[in-house]
């Protein structure tokens, strides 16, 4: 099947929704709904079955194995498919397709689609409510933002983790060593914020023009990222060092300046006699070396322990059987489910 194909599959949904919608009065189908509790549930409920109807008329029509269709959303949100609520004092007189919205809201989901042709090629997209708008996805990308809370991997779990030991090690020889090198005394502190930053704050206070050195260790990941990461290590036999430097930067305080460690050369005429230090830092393999081995390593042990939801994430891409629902089923079990903080809602499944 050509992509074109898999096109008019959505083309053809969408236009049996809005043939359906345009010419339906929610009070057709519910004369009674404005003395209802449960206006929103009702409007919703019609809709979602003449979305299902829709599918299952294309499948007829069109020569494809499998549609899968679902959203996946967070907890708070009452309905994935957002209503215009201001239409519900006309209810009875108003068309659903006054009633039912496109993806206008900000925390409202875009419908997600697989399309399995009978040769087993796949294809993914995802669509707004009403199918008017669609586009191919990258799926990978979208199911890591989606469950990224989940799968992001830190460094800083809570506990009296290994890294801040490591970090302490490494900031303690550090300013010994600056400290000889440059016949100046350092004194360092370490910061964590939350799981977003691990700092290491360098401090001379001797020097007249004071030189405060933040050295800033980026501590969350997502799983695309580790995938590269790791790739770079193992594959194309880079030292863990070199690796790393990729999300280690420096800032100088006096100067405003936020830089990778890998690219501290390129400043090498703005730091007069500080760039001999901040060069000093960057190029100390003996110390960094090991830190980054370390960070390596938790990574890495972190990637393998989600080896279940990349497991699960290959099926969805590669088997043609494989469901968004079967996905989330895999996550469900394998994730506590205070931690789940997304539902997901089964619109078609064939």
């Amino acid at each position: 099947m050509k992509t074109n194909i898999s096109k008019k599959i959505i083309k053809n949904i969408a236009s049996l929704i809005k043939k359906k919608i345009n010419k339906t009065c929610v009070g057709d189908i519910y004369p009674l709904i404005e003395y209802d509790d449960n206006q929103s549930e009702l409007v919703m409920n019609w809709y979602l079955e003449t979305l299902i109807s829709a599918c299952a008329q294309t499948i007829e029509k069109y020569p494809v194995k499998h549609l899968f269709m679902g959203i996946f959303y967070y907890y708070l949100l009452d309905f994935p498919i957002p209503l215009d609520i201001s239409s519900v004092i006309y209810l009875p007189y108003s068309p659903f397709d006054n009633v039912i919205l496109e993806n206008e809201l900000e925390d409202t989901k875009p419908i997600l689609i697989k399309i399995v042709d009978n040769d087993d090629n796949i294809y993914f997209y995802n669509a707004s409510s009403k199918l008017y708008t669609y586009s191919n996805i990258d799926i990978k990308s979208n199911i890591n933002d989606i469950f990224n809370n989940l799968i992001s991997m830190s460094f800083i779990d809570g506990k009296n983790d290994t890294i801040i030991q490591n970090v302490i090690a490494f900031a303690d020889n550090l300013s010994q060593e600056l400290k000889y090198k440059f016949n100046m005394p350092w004194v360092y502190d370490i910061i964590r914020q939350s799981n977003r930053v691990i700092k290491i704050v360098l401090d001379n206070t001797l020097i007249d023009n004071t030189c405060i050195i933040d050295i800033i260790i980026k501590p969350e990941f997502k799983l695309y990222d580790v995938e590269q990461i790791l790739k770079a290590y193992n594959i194309s036999n880079k030292s863990a060092e070199d690796v790393m430097k990729e999300y280690m930067y420096i800032y100088m305080g006096n100067s405003n300046q936020l830089i990778k460690f890998n690219e501290i050369s390129a400043y090498s005429n703005r730091f007069n006699i500080f760039y001999n230090i901040l060069d000093y830092i960057c190029s100390a393999t003996h110390l960094l070396n090991p830190l980054c081995e370390h960070l390596l390593s938790v990574l890495s042990n972190k990637y393998e322990n989600l080896k279940w939801f990349r497991d699960a994430f290959e099926m969805l891409e590669k088997d043609p059987n494989y469901s968004f629902e079967d996905l989330f089923t895999v996550i469900k079990y394998n994730v506590n489910e205070e931690a789940l903080k997304v539902k997901y809602l089964n619109i078609y499944n064939t």
